[in-house]
């Protein structure tokens, strides 16, 4: 399920920010920072959720 989830994660990413892609700039930095914004709104709404 870990595998399938960041195959996911990945996909996404790389359709959102097709430039960074297709450039062939760095990867690594915008990748973490969606999955770092994403684990960081899963927190925010787990723990200020009513």
């Amino acid at each position: 399920m870990g595998i399938a989830g960041g195959a996911m994660i990945y996909v996404t990413v790389a359709e959102l920010y097709p430039d960074i892609y297709a450039e062939g700039k760095d990867k690594k930095y915008p990748t973490y920072g969606f999955v770092a914004g994403t684990l960081l709104m899963l927190f925010l709404d787990t723990t200020l959720g009513k």
